[in-house]
């Protein structure tokens, strides 16, 4: 019985425990934030130079297996989602390589925009085509560098234990 629980003893430090929430952490020109509950949130964010406008790509996971995600395109100038186009890093030019009919919300207009994506496999779909990206354009509204992007979005994994599993948005495993 002793052995037992000194065999325990050993297996048990080696296992990873995710990390301690709630959680904040920069990674380059990303941010990802987990609250208590495990709700996290990446995001990437730009203000061209000269230029009062501001863009943002957010993602947004709830906590646990089944956890919804939303990502979300934002500028507070219109921008047309024929105007999206993925740039640098060997990617082909010519936007997200997902269903435009996937996207909600309102892109266009002098008040800013908002283009929302909550469909599991097109998110998955989008985020893979901008791994290796530089940026994201958002038409005349703005760049956002994707500098940092891959690390944000595998915190957000760690944070929520999905490293190696089906739901995880960069490690993915069985």
């Amino acid at each position: 019985m002793l052995l037992a629980f000194g065999l325990l003893g050993i297996t048990v430090p080696a296992l990873a425990a995710p990390p301690d929430l709630p959680l904040y952490r920069e990674f380059r020109d990303w941010q990802t934030a987990c609250d208590n509950t495990g709700r996290c949130e990446a995001k990437g964010f730009s203000r061209e130079e000269g230029s009062d406008a501001i863009s943002v790509v957010r993602v947004t996971r709830e906590a646990g297996p089944a956890g919804a995600i939303e990502i979300v395109l934002e500028s507070d100038t219109g921008f047309d989602r024929a105007d999206i186009r993925i740039a640098g890093g060997g990617s082909k030019r010519g936007g997200p390589r997902v269903d435009p009919t996937l996207w909600s919300g309102e892109s266009a207009g002098d008040g800013g925009g908002q283009l929302m994506l909550r469909d599991p496999a097109g998110a998955v779909a989008f985020l893979s085509g901008l791994r290796n990206a530089d940026s994201l354009r958002l038409g005349k509204a703005g760049t956002v560098s994707l500098d940092g992007m891959t690390a944000a979005l595998l915190a957000m994994d760690d944070a929520q234990g999905r490293v190696g599993t089906a739901t995880a948005l960069i490690r993915r495993g069985d």
